[in-house]
């Protein structure tokens, strides 16, 4: 795994796996230059976002959210503060910084076939804190 300066907690090999596959996923997509492309490869096809009340659940609401946010802030990064995974499932905590704004998140992650399948999260806005809702 790249190192962000994350502390990772993992209990067994299993759980290593789809902890890099989150990893990933922030490095390569949430992460400038954020390649998007990398989408189809981090997160499977029938993806289900089950975040209430956050739009398209589909792996492409993600992609197209996340193009939106993007294109609206190219320098947009979510910084990776932990990540603790379990059997299938990856918590990652993590701070997104969009201009002079501060949002900090806690996302739960399920992994089959080495995919992210399943995602919800928590937002805890900061002082003038975004919305990907």
């Amino acid at each position: 795994m790249a190192d962000m300066g994350a502390t990772v907690a993992v209990d067994s090999d299993a759980a290593r796996r789809n902890a890099e596959v989150v990893q990933r996923f922030f490095d390569d997509v949430l992460t400038p230059p954020h390649d998007l492309d990398r989408i189809d490869d981090l997160i499977a096809a029938d993806f289900v976002d089950r975040t209430p009340d956050d739009g398209d659940a589909t792996r492409a609401g993600v992609a197209a959210k996340l193009a939106a946010l993007f294109a609206q802030d190219p320098s947009a990064s979510f910084a990776l503060e932990a990540l603790v995974a379990a059997g299938d499932r990856v918590a990652a905590f993590s701070v997104l910084r969009t201009g002079g704004t501060v949002t900090r998140f806690a996302d739960l992650y399920v992994l089959w076939d080495g995919r992210i399948a399943e995602h919800r999260h928590v937002v805890e806005p900061q002082s003038g804190g975004v919305s990907l809702t």
